[in-house]
């Protein structure tokens, strides 16, 4: 089993949750593709310019449910007015704490090894849909819930 962070914005958590499935790009398949069933994944949630607060959050556990797969229906908020991104690769998931609100991810910096400069931490994020994650730190973050 491997463990997950995936990058996302608070728009597209809301669908995540409520339709339990995860899309990304075609910019991401080669990353995408080493998720598998079973693996357990947690999402960190940027805050765009449209939120009433710039803290990011981090989400609670969920566990993939099925096979990589291909669906272009338009269900997430694409990056821009203009595009028509319909992140077709997609993985359906299962939450496991469906009632945990997410939690401040600020505070958790400090105590993630996958973050290796603390003090420019958001460059480890910058640029990705997800990336797998110690096991340690998974832990770390459930602990904080």
């Amino acid at each position: 089993m491997n463990y997950w962070l995936f990058i996302t914005t608070c728009e597209n958590w809301e669908v995540t949750r409520a339709k339990k499935v995860l899309g990304v790009t075609e910019r991401y398949k080669k990353a995408i593709s080493r998720v598998k069933k079973g693996d357990k994944c947690l999402f960190y949630i940027k805050r765009g310019r449209e939120e009433t607060t710039n803290e990011p959050l981090i989400s609670s556990e969920c566990v993939v449910v099925s096979a990589l797969y291909e669906d272009n229906k338009q269900i997430f908020k694409a990056p821009t007015p203009t595009s028509n991104e319909t992140y077709p690769l997609r993985l359906d998931l299962e939450c496991l704490m469906p009632s945990a609100k997410p939690i401040p991810f600020k505070p958790l910096i400090p105590k993630l090894s996958f973050i290796k400069n603390k003090d420019n931490w958001g460059g480890t994020l910058q640029w990705r849909a997800l990336l797998q994650i110690p096991e340690s730190d998974f832990l770390t973050v459930l602990t904080s819930f």
